[in-house]
């Protein structure tokens, strides 16, 4: 048996399509032959560059010369070719929904307002003509079956979260220990969308208080003018260290980030696209036993009571931020990890 998993804008060492279903596939058919297909080994374009207009081509073209039996797609502009391709040569097309794109589009400033209603009308328009060809659909979120209720007959839920082999490197090295001085950590997608100026503005009041306080910014920065106006404020506070680049970064240098980090900065935007998501980033802080500094948020909040023993910091703006709390939360073990 032949198994493609593929995606656009991520790397084909994406850890969810790579790290977590892949891995898991192939333990449950040792003798299928499964491949992920990405930036990397399948496409090599910007987000918003014109190449991204001959994905589908490019991605059935591949389908048509690997002729896998199983499809599975990590992107909403993959389905047509994924489509075509099943309507041709048979098989079986499974749709996994890692985020929910046409809320992204709506409610985030990466498109001028004027075509934001256009172009995620067009995203729902692609996913509701192909469920009618797609086998089975997975959904990171559950929030994403509220919220897509079209999927609902054929979607299961898999929460994304933290690979419990992925972590494993990091989980048997001791935490930090600093005398006088804390490191805080934003990492992930590096952009104003996600909050990253607002890890920056609450450093700042902490720094007052706290001169031996540094901010690692570690992650896939795809704006220029965020990079641009990062790489100033890092000139002008030296305790500001970048490590961003317009590609993703490999996981694992995120993940090392994190296990050297006291604190993990989640400064979210707080919008219809990301109010209920749970992101990966709070399996992997309370795995790894990490503080977390928290933009307050209801569903989030909800979340984090089956977790008691955490230290998290919820903060509605800056003015809100306190001394530091000195309790140390404790590594969880289980309701943390994907393997479960």
């Amino acid at each position: 048996m032949h198994i493609v998993l593929a995606s656009v804008l991520k790397s084909h060492e994406d850890v969810r399509l790579h790290h977590k279903i892949a891995h898991s596939l192939q333990g449950a058919l040792p003798d299928a032959q499964i491949e992920v297909w990405g930036q990397g080994n399948l496409y090599d374009f910007k987000r918003l560059g014109w190449a991204r207009i001959w994905a589908n081509l490019t991605f059935f073209l591949a389908l048509w010369q690997a002729r896998p039996q199983i499809i599975i797609v990590a992107t909403f502009e993959l389905l047509p070719a994924g489509v075509l391709y099943k309507w041709l040569r048979g098989g079986k097309l499974g749709y996994d929904v890692q985020e929910n794109y046409a809320y992204n589009v709506l409610y985030t400033r990466v498109f001028p307002r004027i075509l934001r209603s256009l172009i995620a009308f067009g995203i729902r328009s692609i996913e509701r003509l192909a469920l009618f060809f797609v086998d089975f659909v997975w959904v990171a979120e559950a929030c994403y079956i509220v919220e897509m209720p079209f999927l609902k007959k054929k979607a299961v839920f898999l929460p994304n979260k933290v690979s419990k082999k992925t972590l494993l490197p990091y989980l048997s090295l001791p935490l930090p220990a600093r005398v006088g001085k804390v490191e805080m950590l934003y990492s992930g997608t590096v952009s104003s969308d996600y909050g990253v100026f607002d890890a920056v503005e609450w450093a700042l009041v902490w720094q007052t208080t706290l001169p031996a306080l540094t901010l690692k910014i570690v992650g896939h920065c795809p704006q220029e003018k965020d990079k641009i106006k990062l790489e100033n404020l890092a000139l002008a506070h030296p305790w500001i260290v970048l490590e961003i680049a317009s590609q993703p970064l490999p996981h694992a240098q995120v993940m090392r980030a994190m296990q050297e980090a006291d604190w993990i900065v989640m400064p979210y935007q707080i919008n219809k696209s990301v109010q209920n998501r749970i992101p990966t980033k709070f399996y992997e802080a309370l795995a790894l036993g990490k503080r977390m500094l928290v933009r307050e948020n209801k569903a989030w909040q909800t979340f984090m009571q089956d977790f008691p023993e955490a230290v998290v910091v919820w903060i509605s703006a800056a003015k809100d931020l306190k001394k530091l709390p000195s309790a140390l939360p404790t590594r969880y073990t289980e309701g943390v990890f994907w393997e479960e």
